[in-house]
C-alpha cells in the first residue's frame, strides 16, 4: 500500500498548493450539508469495551472495507474524465499531464489503493439498518461523539472528517473540479521549470497530485447506501510502523489506532490498582450511548454506565433503543 506514496518530493510550495486545493474542493462538495451535533459509531459489546478502555478509535485500510469498490468507482470516474479531456485539450502542457496520469489511473485495482484508513460514523443515532449491519443485530451499541470536538482532534492528526457523497452528480462534479484544477495548476507551474527538467518534474508532480487527490475517493459511495447517512474519518499514516494487523478469517486486515481524546482526570493509585491499570486512557468526546435493540437493551445500560464511569466518563447520556426486535 505504501508503494503508492511519492518517493521523490516536489517543491514544498507546489505540494502545499495541491494539498490545500484538494481539501478545499472536498469541503465545497458538502458545504450545504446540515451539520449534526453528534456522530454515531455502531459497534458490538467488544467494540464498545475496547474503545472506552483504550481511548482509541480504529480506522481500517480502505481496501479491506466495502468502501474498496467505491474507491475504484471514484477512480473510474477520473479515468473517464481524463479520456474526455484528451479529446478536447489543445495545450501541450495539459495534454502531457493527462497522458502522465492516464495509465496509473486506468490500471488501478484494489491492490493499488494507497494507505488510506477509514473510521465510519453516522448522523443516525438509532437506525435499524445500522444495528443489523454493525451491531450484529442484538447487543449492539451506538456511541455518540460530539462533532465539533471530534473534528478538532481529527484535524490535529492531519486527517479529515467529512460526510459521504452519495449523489452521482456531486461525485462527478468533485472529480471534474479536481482534474480541472490539476490541469490549470500544472500549466502554471510547468512554465517555471527549465525545459530539460520538465519531463522528470511532470512525473513527480503528477504522482503527488494523484496521491493527494485520491484522498477524496473514500468519500464517494454507492447511492443505495444513502440511508446510512455516513461520515468518515480519513487518515493517512506517516510511517508503516503505525499500521497494525488484525487476523480475520480471510487473512490479515491492516488498521491504525487514532488518538482522538484528551487526557483523563487523575485518580488515586488505589483505584487504578483495582482497575489493573497504571493510568486512565484518553477521554474521547463521547456524549451519548445507545444500547441496541434486543432482549437486554435496558439492563445492559447498568454495565455500560459502570464501564464509562470507571474510565473517567461522567455525564454521558444513556438511552435504550425501543425498536422491536425478534430473536431467532
Amino acid at each position: 500500500m505504501f508503494d503508492f506514496v511519492p518517493q521523490r518530493p516536489i517543491p514544498q510550495e507546489q505540494d502545499s498548493a495541491i494539498r490545500v486545493a484538494v481539501w478545499t474542493l472536498m469541503s465545497e462538495a458538502y458545504r450545504d450539508v446540515q451539520l449534526p451535533q453528534t456522530l454515531y459509531h455502531y459497534t458490538d459489546a467488544g467494540g464498545l469495551k475496547g474503545i472506552v478502555e483504550s481511548g482509541l478509535l480504529r480506522a481500517t485500510h480502505l481496501a479491506f472495507m466495502n468502501g474498496a469498490s467505491e474507491y475504484l468507482h471514484a477512480v473510474s470516474l477520473l479515468a473517464q474524465e481524463i479520456d474526455k479531456a484528451l479529446l478536447i485539450e489543445s495545450d501541450p502542457l495539459r495534454i502531457c499531464l493527462l497522458k502522465e496520469v492516464k495509465d496509473p489511473v486506468a490500471l488501478a485495482g484494489p491492490q493499488h489503493v494507497g494507505p488510506y484508513f477509514v473510521s465510519c460514523l453516522s448522523s443516525e443515532e438509532n437506525s435499524l439498518n445500522q444495528w443489523r449491519a454493525y451491531g450484529r443485530g442484538e447487543g449492539g451499541y451506538s456511541i455518540g461523539f460530539d462533532l465539533v470536538k471530534l473534528n478538532h482532534h481529527v484535524l490535529g492528526l492531519d486527517g479529515v472528517l467529512a460526510p459521504v457523497i452519495y449523489e452521482p452528480s456531486r461525485q462527478l462534479a468533485l472529480v471534474q473540479k479536481l482534474l480541472q484544477w490539476g490541469l490549470s495548476e500544472y500549466q502554471k507551474v510547468a512554465g517555471t521549470i527549465p525545459a530539460n527538467d520538465r519531463d522528470e518534474h511532470r512525473r513527480d508532480w503528477a504522482h503527488m497530485f494523484l496521491w493527494r487527490a485520491t484522498a477524496a475517493a473514500p468519500l464517494i459511495k454507492n447511492p443505495a447506501f444513502v440511508e446510512e447517512r455516513e461520515w468518515r474519518i480519513i487518515f493517512r499514516p506517516a510511517w508503516k510502523e503505525q499500521v497494525r494487523l488484525l487476523p480475520r478469517s480471510t487473512g490479515l486486515a491492516p488498521f491504525v489506532e487514532l488518538k482522538l481524546g484528551t487526557a483523563a482526570a487523575e485518580i488515586s493509585s488505589e483505584r487504578l490498582k483495582h482497575l489493573g491499570r497504571a493510568s486512565l486512557p484518553d477521554r474521547l468526546p463521547i456524549t451519548k450511548l445507545w444500547s441496541g435493540p434486543g432482549r437486554a437493551t435496558d439492563t445492559s445500560l447498568l454495565a455500560d454506565r459502570t464501564l464509562l464511569e470507571q474510565m473517567g466518563y461522567d455525564g454521558v447520556f444513556l438511552e435504550a433503543s425501543k425498536i422491536p426486535f425478534r430473536v431467532g
